[in-house]
């Protein structure tokens, strides 16, 4: 995918997202907030969600983070680069990156701060758990970090199994009443961009790394 395909994407996609999250906002979080906390059973279903949701925790992606990005830097100093790893690395460092500065910015209340005191809206500036709904980090993290494990593995039938694994745990936010709608919809749109993202500079970084080196005389 070429730099202006990609940015005019982004762009056309971002401004979807917004105006959809918007809607969700005015229209959408409170009611279906209130449904799910009216349907949650405690159930096998929801004892399923919740045991995916804490296996794909944003902390553990951040520790998967950590051990990639310290494996990334050995095999560049050793310069032994790699392509693949380089994605990973970059796609969950973006996706972190754009999640927390988001979630400290706007501060988000939590549905059940709207639920249990009818805190609805924005906080803003804190980073305070029950303050940073917006946008959800597991499912940042999981389309990004699942998308990118697909590139890794280069296999298409896995890549999808990652994408559907994604998308339920994105389901399983709102069916948990862990998040509102709006907060999932910006999550799948940065971590599918992160993800999209990171490929294109490093695939770029790699297309001219190779330029370089096959223009170099060789003795």
């Amino acid at each position: 995918m070429s730099f202006q395909t990609l940015a005019k994407n982004t762009i056309a996609y971002g401004i979807l997202c917004i105006i959809l999250c918007i809607i969700s906002y005015i229209y959408v979080d409170r009611i279906l907030a209130i449904s799910m906390n009216m349907s949650i059973s405690g159930g096998l279903i929801d004892s399923i969600f919740k045991l995916l949701d804490d296996i794909a925790d944003p902390n553990t992606w951040a520790g998967i983070f950590v051990i990639v990005f310290l494996i990334s830097l050995w095999k560049a100093f050793r310069k032994k680069h790699s392509q693949k790893l380089y994605v990973f690395t970059l796609a969950l460092f973006i996706a972190l990156a754009v999640a927390s500065v988001l979630k400290f910015s706007l501060a988000r209340y939590r549905p059940d701060l709207y639920l249990s005191e009818g805190l609805y809206g924005f906080h803003f500036l804190s980073m305070h758990s029950t303050f940073n709904s917006f946008p959800s980090g597991h499912v940042t993290l999981n389309f990004a970090g699942l998308l990118a494990l697909g590139y890794v593995v280069n296999k298409k039938s896995f890549a999808n199994i990652m994408l559907i694994l994604a998308i339920i745990i994105a389901i399983s936010r709102i069916l948990l009443d862990k998040h509102f709608l709006s907060d999932v919809l910006a999550g799948m749109y940065i971590g599918i961009f992160s993800y999209l993202w990171a490929r294109y500079l490093v695939e770029l970084y790699f297309s001219k790394r190779q330029t370089r080196h096959s223009s170099q005389p060789h003795n």
